[in-house]
């Protein structure tokens, strides 16, 4: 098996993270702030087709 020693700008890319880690906790909480709100009305959407 031959090994591919070229660099590979799209793997590398990936590797690094796409948020300053010093950020993380910041863009985290706004993440898990969205997906609740989008569950909220997931769930209220649905609860609006159950009910008769």
């Amino acid at each position: 098996m031959e090994i591919n020693h070229e660099p590979n700008t799209e793997r590398d890319s990936m590797a690094k993270p796409a948020v300053d880690l010093e950020q993380a906790p910041d863009h985290l909480t706004e993440l898990l702030v969205t997906v609740k709100d989008q569950m909220a009305q997931i769930d209220s959407i649905l609860r609006g087709i159950e009910e008769p």
